[in-house]
């Protein structure tokens, strides 16, 4: 199934559209239902039928949704809540169609969380504007009518990456944490200095025992022997 905005004529469309053509085979909703966890997606779209078709969608398939309707809704829900990954449209202002809006936010998202999954929508043939927004480093793009099989992976997809992107930096910073630790550990152990003539006779005989083993002339063991003393 695909979106038509302009042929839809109205949300009740749109809804019919959606459930009357995107049937996953039974077994496979079923065994996802079980095994997925909930996502939360934040999908942002300045149309209310737009983000009508999306939730609809969404709520079906286990993710969790929060919407908005304008780059200032996203940045605050992107700066006040936990997001798996983010949906957002390009153009927000009526008949703009340049993509600014959306570049720009997208950037800022980036900024602002470089771990969150951004997918970018944009309409049909705009493929430079979507090479554009992977180079700002949107993690994959829709194209309006989206196909909802397509849309669906996308998302799970970088569910997956992002939270595996955040579990690796966690990692990260446990294991530098640890090494800082522990070399802080070590350089608060005092060195043990062989100062009493039993030490020192203690090291002088490892010494000999070293140069029997290694079979190290005479001199060079004497040298050796000289240095622990």
């Amino acid at each position: 199934m695909k979106y038509h905005a302009a042929e839809a004529g109205g949300i009740g469309v749109l809804i019919y559209g959606i459930i009357g053509n995107y049937h996953p085979r039974a077994g496979e909703r079923e065994l996802e239902r079980e095994y997925q966890t909930m996502a939360k997606v934040l999908i942002a779209d300045d149309q209310a039928d737009v983000l009508a078709a999306l939730r609809l969608l969404l709520k079906g398939e286990r993710f969790e949704i929060e919407s908005a309707s304008s780059p200032a809704g996203v940045l605050k829900a992107v700066d006040s809540q936990e997001l798996d990954v983010v949906l957002i449209d390009l153009n927000y202002a009526r008949d703009t169609t340049s993509g600014n809006e959306g570049l720009d936010l997208l950037t800022r998202i980036r900024s602002a969380d470089p771990t969150l999954p951004v997918v970018v929508m944009t309409a049909w043939g705009s493929v430079d504007l979507a090479v554009e927004a992977m180079r700002r480093g949107a993690r994959d793009f829709i194209q309006k009518p989206w196909d909802n099989a397509r849309l669906l992976t996308v998302l799970r997809t970088q569910v997956e990456l992002g939270e595996a992107l955040r579990r690796g930096q966690r990692l990260e910073a446990e294991n530098l944490a640890l090494r800082d630790s522990a070399a802080n550990v070590a350089s608060n152990i005092p060195r043990i200095v062989a100062e009493s003539q039993a030490m020192r006779t203690v090291g002088r005989r490892l010494a000999g025992l070293a140069c029997d083993l290694l079979a190290i002339d005479e001199a060079a063991c004497f040298s050796q022997c000289r240095r622990v003393g």
